[in-house]
């Protein structure tokens, strides 16, 4: 009797009934997640399979590899016993029916200007317009390629993540040449070669500029453009050292000017470490900066030197020439100026000061230039000449600058004429 009491007790299951086996349902049935049990259960996969016939394992990739070549076949063999098909070769990249993304608004403008071959422009569904996006299906439609609208999602999918701004640009796949193939054609045209070294580009937006840079080392004249900041001022000084060390032509606007001496504070007067304060107010040498006596000038709107101030040109200089007169006036929008502690090793090495603005006791440097045993023309200017500028009245210095360009460009064909020679007398 105790033990039938005990037996039960619990009253979880009738008496004389025997107990469910464990990974089975009230039912009888294989208990979902336990591989079930006797008939039902699953069968294990039994032991890992060494990595040569592990299906996507590296070692297998390279053992089918070798077992092609050696059959001649192009086709990716699978393991024995797999069931998969066989897998198609893989082609190389540019061959065949392949095919590449061009992702960006600008990248993908530039490509269609220049005819790339394309075959669809895929536009993100409900994307802002600008004039971009409307130029590109403009020129889509015109040669010919299908426009299609896709989702945001979709975009992400065909451009591998890259910021596509709502455009991208399917293209054919391009066959990249080798660098020695590239080098063995510019020795045989005899022609120094070119080589663009691109590290981390990752906005497509960055391209264009890339290639224009890339071309202005072929071009016969540089001109340095206004700017504020840190922003490609690495770039700037080395466009400005090339052009000083190759004797091309050269004219520098406002931060222009300040770069051009900076440039020439770190590789001509071996002050390595100078630098505009704009860009780093720790510098040991700035030679660009905010200068201590101007700080509580009235003439500063704010921190600017804005409007026109009035410039005393060195009679001789190429400044004067171009103006023809020693009293111009030009228009200015700056904060920073040439620091005039830095002027005497400036000119024992050669640079010449040739404009300025007087206030008070302070001259302030409007223009520099190098000397024409130095440099054929080379002038910069804290002004914006481009602001007084009119169709038919050029700034005097962008007039020369361009004349200066074009006997450069004699001087190398071959062909001197007169513009040479009154460029190489200046």
């Amino acid at each position: 009797m105790g033990a039938e009491a005990l037996s039960g007790s619990g009253g979880s299951r009738p008496r004389g009934k025997p107990p469910r086996a464990a990974g089975f349902t009230k039912s009888g049935k294989p208990r979902p997640g336990t591989g079930g049990e006797g008939r039902r259960k699953l069968e294990g996969k039994g032991p890992t399979p060494p990595a040569a016939k592990r299906p996507g394992h590296p070692a297998q990739r390279r053992a089918a590899g070798s077992g092609a070549s050696r059959s001649g076949s192009g086709a990716d063999s699978r393991p024995s016993g797999s069931g998969a098909p066989p897998r198609p070769a893989r082609t190389q990249r540019g061959a065949g029916d392949a095919a590449e993304f061009v992702a960006g608004r600008n990248a993908v403008v530039e490509s269609l200007r220049a005819s790339v071959p394309a075959a669809v422009l895929y536009v993100g569904a409900r994307v802002q317009h600008d004039e971009r996006v409307s130029e590109a299906i403009k020129l889509a439609a015109d040669r010919g390629v299908v426009v299609l609208e896709a989702g945001a999602a979709e975009l992400d999918r065909l451009t591998g993540g890259a910021l596509h701004q709502g455009l991208a640009l399917k293209v054919r796949a391009y066959n990249y040449a080798h660098p020695d193939d590239l080098l063995a054609r510019a020795v045989d045209a005899a022609q120094p070669p070119l080589i663009v070294a691109l590290d981390g580009v990752t906005d497509p937006r960055n391209l264009g500029a890339i290639a224009r840079s890339a071309a202005a080392f072929g071009a016969h004249g540089v001109v340095v453009a206004p700017g504020f900041g840190a922003r490609g001022v690495k770039g700037k000084l080395r466009a400005i050292q090339y052009v000083r060390e190759h004797r091309i032509p050269f004219l520098g606007i406002c931060y222009g000017m300040q770069l051009a001496c900076v440039e020439f504070a770190r590789n001509v007067c071996e002050l390595p470490d100078a630098m505009t304060s704009e860009v780093d107010e720790t510098s040991v040498d700035p030679v660009i900066d905010f200068m201590p006596d101007q700080r509580n000038l009235e003439m500063y709107g704010g921190t600017m030197r804005l409007g026109t101030y009035a410039c005393t040109l060195e009679e001789g200089s190429q400044a004067a020439r171009a103006y023809g007169t020693l009293e111009i006036s030009e228009r200015h929008r700056h904060r920073y100026e040439f620091n005039n502690r830095y002027r005497p090793i400036f000119e024992e090495h050669g640079m010449r000061f040739t404009g300025h603005h007087a206030i008070g006791k302070t001259r302030l440097v409007e223009v520099v230039e190098l000397p024409a045993d130095m440099h054929p023309w080379f002038v910069a200017t804290q002004a914006h000449p481009e602001f007084k500028s009119r169709p038919n009245r050029p700034a005097p210095l962008y007039r020369e600058f361009i004349g200066a360009a074009l006997a450069h460009e004699e001087r190398l064909e071959g062909r001197a004429g007169i513009a040479e020679a009154s460029w190489t007398q200046a």
